[in-house]
């Protein structure tokens, strides 16, 4: 029988209380303070991981519109430098703009 998740929840900070030795209450508190800042905090969908991340920080891929995470963008252009591609396109599965240079030099 599947378990609640309030009850699963229970039992995962008890298990992080007794490793850690943080008293529930702060381990809560610090649990509650994380999901209002997550909840506020603009969100969009990797173009490229496809994975949930703060807008801030992101980049607009070029011209296509395409968002795409630091991480993914970073690894992209690098990826794409030190194989000596001439024209790098968009990470966005699918996508094949080709990105804007002002998008490549902030990366």
């Amino acid at each position: 029988q599947a378990m609640p998740i309030l009850q699963q929840l229970a039992i995962a900070v008890g298990g992080v209380c007794l490793i850690s030795r943080v008293p529930p209450a702060v381990l809560l508190a610090a649990l509650a303070a994380f999901y209002i800042w997550s909840s506020q905090t603009p969100r969009f969908t990797c173009a490229s991981c496809s994975r949930s991340k703060p807008v801030e920080g992101s980049f607009a891929a070029g011209e296509c519109g395409c968002r795409v995470c630091k991480g993914c963008m970073h690894q992209h252009v690098v990826s794409n430098v030190e194989s000596q591609e001439q024209d790098i396109l968009c990470p966005s599965k699918g996508c094949r703009q080709q990105l804007t240079e002002a998008t490549v030099a902030q990366v």
